[in-house]
């Protein structure tokens, strides 16, 4: 659909924690007619299309997901160098290089995941399964585990605000 045809707008634009220069907003249809010269494939096959769509997706939402990930690590590692207790290091401490060795280790194996499943993408193999393991995988475990492991490293010193909206179960953390 072409912006400004009849019946298609868009809607509120989402406030998101990240990636912002991408705009994320609801695409609202209200009796769109839908010209035959726009269709994407044949006619009852948008479904598969847009599963089809979504595997693609996932495979860059966790590539994002792995550079937040990498990113967080990289500065984990960074402050472990520089702050120091008792008279050294903290990457010194066997717990704290437990846990960054354990960031290595989820961010590896999710990258691998990754680029298994884009790899089979551009090959033009089936990829949808790759491509669901990889995603949650990185979004959940290793994005958001990365991020609070990083900040038990940095001792919290990163203020963590939560903000609940009005009349919804939903929240956000914001660095």
């Amino acid at each position: 659909l072409e912006k400004g045809m009849e019946g298609f707008t868009f809607g509120k634009k989402e406030d998101k924690m990240g990636i912002n220069t991408s705009q994320t907003m609801e695409l609202v249809f209200q009796n769109v007619k839908v010209p035959a010269e726009n269709l994407l494939g044949q006619e009852g096959k948008g479904f598969k299309i847009a599963m089809m769509t979504l595997d693609g997706g996932r495979i860059g939402v966790a590539a994002q997901a792995l550079g937040i990930a990498e990113a967080a690590l990289a500065d984990a590692i960074e402050y472990s160098k520089q702050r120091a207790q008792f008279g050294k290091p903290i990457c010194k401490f066997q717990s704290i290089s437990f846990m960054l060795a354990d960031m290595a280790t989820k961010i590896e194996a999710a990258r691998h995941l990754v680029y298994k499943a884009a790899m089979k993408k551009q090959e033009g193999k089936p990829y949808s399964v790759d491509a669901a393991m990889a995603r949650p995988l990185l979004q959940m475990e290793t994005g958001i585990s990365m991020i609070l492991h990083m900040l038990s490293c940095v001792n919290w010193i990163a203020v963590i605000r939560i903000s609940l909206p009005e009349n919804s179960a939903d929240f956000r953390f914001r660095l």
